[in-house]
Order: C-alpha cells, then sequence, then structure tokens
C-alpha cells in the first residue's frame, strides 16, 4: 500500500507533468518556431497575399510573418479532390487568416483547427445529410464528418463550420492574387470572407446585431438594414449584396471591404469604418493614406 508521502509525490509528478504538456511544451514549440529562419519565398508569398502589405509597420509585419510560421505549423490542411497542398497554399492562406486577429493575443480570436482545399469551387450536390471522410497525405482518414448540405445543388467558393473547419477554393484565392498583383480590385477575397465567419462566431459580432444590441452592434445593424434596402431597390453597393442575405454574411462581406478597400469604405459610411476598425483594432484607412497608396 502506497504511503501518503509516495501517493502526493505521484499526485506532484502527474500534475506537472501534465502542466509541461499543456502549457510549456507547446510554448517552447512556438518560440522555436517563431526564432526559426522564414524563408525568402515566404516573405514574397505573405506579401503578395496581404492586401495594402507596404502599408503596415515593421513591428506588424514582423508579427504577422511570425503569427503565420505558428499558423503553418500547428493548422492542419488537407487536399480535397486532388488538389495538392504545398507551402504556397499554407502561407497564402495563413497570412490572410492571421490579419484578421493581428491586433489580439494569439489563440483568443478564433477557433480553426483545419483548412480543406479544393482546386475550385465545388459543388453541394443534394439535399439531407451526407458522411464525409478526409484524408491526410498519408492516406490516412484524418476525420469523418456528418454535413449537412443546401436542398439545392449551389457551387461555392468557401464554406466555414461552427468546428472550426474552413473549406477554399485555390482557383477563387489564385484569381484574387493575380487581380491585387495586375493593380485590380479583387472581386472577392474568400479565405478573408471565410474567416471572418469563423472570428464572428468566436466574438458574437452578428449575434450581437441580432440580440439588438446597442453601441457597435447598432451601428452595423443599421448599415446592414442600409444594404438590404440598396438591394431591394437595385442601387449599386460598395459592399457585396451577398451581404444582405443575413448578419453573419454581412459581417464577413464588411471584412472584405475593409481589408481590400479601406479608403472607400471610410468615405461611404464614415461611422461604420469607425466601427469594423475599432472591431479588428485596426486603422487601415489612414495607413493607406499615410503610405501614398491609392
Amino acid at each position: 500500500m502506497l504511503s501518503i508521502a509516495l501517493y502526493l509525490t505521484l499526485v506532484v509528478v502527474l500534475i506537472a507533468g501534465a502542466i509541461h504538456l499543456l502549457f510549456i511544451r507547446p510554448r517552447q514549440r512556438r518560440r522555436a518556431l517563431v526564432n526559426s529562419p522564414m524563408p525568402p519565398s515566404w516573405r514574397s508569398w505573405i506579401a503578395q497575399a496581404v492586401p495594402h502589405y507596404a502599408c503596415y509597420s515593421a513591428d506588424s509585419r514582423h508579427l504577422l510573418e511570425e503569427r503565420v510560421k505558428i499558423f503553418v505549423a500547428e493548422k492542419a490542411f488537407y487536399g480535397c479532390d486532388g488538389q495538392e497542398v504545398e507551402d504556397l497554399h499554407r502561407v497564402t492562406i495563413a497570412a490572410q487568416a492571421c490579419l484578421l486577429s493581428l491586433a489580439y493575443p494569439i489563440d483568443s480570436a478564433s477557433a480553426v483547427t483545419a483548412i480543406l482545399l479544393y482546386p475550385s469551387a465545388f459543388r453541394v450536390p443534394a439535399s439531407g445529410t451526407t458522411g464525409l471522410s478526409f484524408f491526410d497525405q498519408d492516406g490516412v482518414v484524418a476525420f469523418d464528418q456528418d454535413v449537412v448540405i443546401a436542398s439545392d445543388e449551389d457551387i461555392r467558393l468557401g464554406e466555414s463550420w461552427e468546428e472550426g473547419r474552413i473549406i477554399l477554393s485555390w482557383d477563387d484565392i489564385e484569381t484574387e492574387l493575380a487581380a491585387r498583383k495586375a493593380g485590380e480590385q479583387p472581386v472577392a477575397n474568400v479565405v478573408l470572407h471565410e474567416f471572418a465567419h469563423q472570428f464572428d462566431q468566436h466574438q458574437g459580432i452578428s449575434a450581437a446585431m441580432v440580440a439588438g444590441e446597442s453601441g457597435p452592434a447598432a451601428t452595423l445593424s443599421r448599415a446592414f438594414a442600409a444594404l438590404q434596402q440598396a438591394v431591394e431597390t437595385d442601387m449599386d453597393t460598395l459592399i457585396d449584396p451577398y451581404g444582405s442575405t443575413e448578419p453573419a454574411e454581412f459581417i464577413a462581406v464588411l471584412t472584405e471591404t475593409f481589408f481590400e478597400r479601406p479608403l472607400a469604405l471610410q468615405q461611404s459610411d464614415e461611422a461604420l469604418y469607425a466601427t469594423i476598425s475599432q472591431i479588428y483594432r485596426l486603422d487601415l484607412a489612414t495607413l493607406v493614406r499615410q503610405s501614398g497608396e491609392d
């Protein structure tokens, strides 16, 4: 029979081991990642992926690089429908994803665990529930998922699941990157859109709109109603009309507009710009204006 002293010693050792495994070891691993050199190609991919990248301070760019290293190392990426996943894909997606929570402590703004990457837009074929299995690069089932799919066949560029999983179309990401490289305005940013859903779910932004809260939620609700009215009357809108369908989609397309066209958003609706700027803790319009970028 174990003595009380030996029993207490074992308990202490187990607790210490758990603390090391759950808290100390991940911090050590992240510290090693942050201190590791970044390949020059990664830095180039980040610069190409992030809208208005040159406008950010050196400190912000350095922090983004650190977050990208951690994101790429810790998040699971799965290629679907024949799509291979390489560093270019991981870094490009990570750069835009990390941009949304750059002003927040790491792990505090979303709970994304896995990214499923398709080569192009994917179809949601029929109504009901379907069982999907996703495989890692060794052909081993990474997870099984029962997915409730739409009542009609849809072609989608991306999806965000409540379980912390994101589905993206690489072809549409490339289209957005090519437009920016050519000096044109991208039609959409699927990465920002889908990760904005995760950010929103974690922060409760659209939920506050639905609940009729005051403050920032009231400003967002007012802008949401204005977008709905504009869409109903066939008016041109700066924010994608898709945002008129529901508050969650409004936050997602507003996020796209904020990061892609901050000056236009500020000029269109200063109160709305101030609210989304407060949410992301970033005055991007001022940074763009100070940089002299058009």
